[in-house]
């Protein structure tokens, strides 16, 4: 069997690593291969996704690395990858797409992946689709204490596994089967609904404001540096890089502080005009705190829109593009507050 060596770990940002995660680079699909960590530790794997293909580059073959958090994994089969690739075949393009999105991770492993992805072999175009997950796992921080206790009681497994159990049985036929795997369901849809819970019960929702200004200013100092990193990084690799700004679901119920949220996201719903609707939405999916699921917030979209400096760097604000298109944004195009169904991803892909 090949090794492979780590290059993605978990963080929050640019603090200390939480937990190593690992990537391919060269093995043949279906091989095993063994997997090193620092500490030594190692496991066998086999690797049976498009994703982890050899990387067999042809002459006059396009290769474009995508990166980001769950968005590039679901919906299974039309996610943005998915989409690049079927509109690359459809248009008889010369494309190669390598996808290494994975679930639930920030800006910081994207950075990492980006690195070591464009150390080793650089392609000619960078995607990049990331920021939610920088706001989700600072809030998170605040709920860790009484989640870690469950774990300790061990408690925590057998609820989320009671859970999955129960959404297998009553699934919507017309939802798709994004957590088929109860890894999936634990990290994607019960982790976050529980630190939900966990936050309004230890009384953080009911803190003075200044926590939250604090916890979203950590958030994009995080996201910033580790973006301006990738790109430097890209520069001088002479790779040229696409950054999408995260969109969402802003029919998503909100979970502020001293209700603000609560009441910008009802006065929304209410609003007579389209355009007084999305201010208002905004502002409620800016100001949520404790819903378990934090969207990307305006400071972060604002940031993103200023890296727009072709050729090297490009932006596709999805979400000025939604807008302008008076798309409604809710439960009708995203699978729950922050993944899209299969018509935007294919927006992206002819992008």
């Amino acid at each position: 069997s090949c090794v492979v060596r780590i290059l993605q770990v978990q963080g929050v940002a640019d603090q200390e690593v939480l937990e190593p995660l690992t990537h391919i680079l060269e093995c043949k699909s279906g091989e095993p291969y063994e997997v090193q960590y620092k500490e030594g530790k190692a496991g066998a794997f086999y690797l049976d996704t498009p994703e982890f293909q050899p990387f067999d580059f042809k002459a006059g073959e396009q290769v474009i690395y995508t990166f980001g958090g769950s968005s590039l994994v679901y919906p299974m089969g039309n996610s943005f990858p998915e989409e690049m690739r079927r509109t690359a075949r459809e248009a008889g393009l010369p494309w190669r797409v390598i996808n290494y999105g994975n679930l639930g991770i920030d800006s910081y492993s994207v950075r990492n992946q980006v690195l070591v992805a464009v150390g080793h072999r650089p392609p000619d175009l960078v995607l990049i689709y990331s920021g939610h997950n920088d706001y989700t796992y600072i809030y998170w921080s605040e709920a860790m204490t009484p989640l870690n206790l469950l774990e300790g009681s061990l408690l925590l497994e057998p609820l989320a596994m009671a859970g999955f159990s129960l959404w297998n049985a009553n699934r919507p036929e017309d939802v798709d089967k994004r957590w088929s795997s109860f890894e999936e369901f634990r990290r994607g849809a019960f982790e976050p609904a529980l630190v939900s819970l966990l936050s309004r019960s230890v009384g953080l929702h009911a803190r003075r404001g200044e926590l939250v200004k604090e916890l979203n200013a950590r958030a994009v100092r995080g996201y910033r540096k580790n973006t301006a990193i990738m790109l430097k990084a890209c520069r001088e690799a002479g790779v040229r890089v696409l950054l999408v700004t995260p969109v969402f679901n802003l029919h998503y119920p909100p979970v502020g502080v001293d209700g603000q949220a609560e009441a910008l996201f009802a006065r929304g719903k209410a609003a007579a005009s389209y355009d007084e609707q999305i201010e208002l939405l905004v502002k409620a999916k800016d100001a949520d705190a404790f819903s378990g699921m934090i969207r990307a917030k305006s400071p972060l979209l604002d940031y993103l829109r200023g890296l727009h400096a072709p050729p090297w760097v490009s932006v596709l604000q999805l979400d000025q593009e939604m807008y302008r298109d008076r798309q409604p944004l809710d439960d009708t195009q995203f699978v729950d507050s922050l993944h899209l169904r299969e018509p935007f991803h294919q927006r992206v892909a002819k992008h």
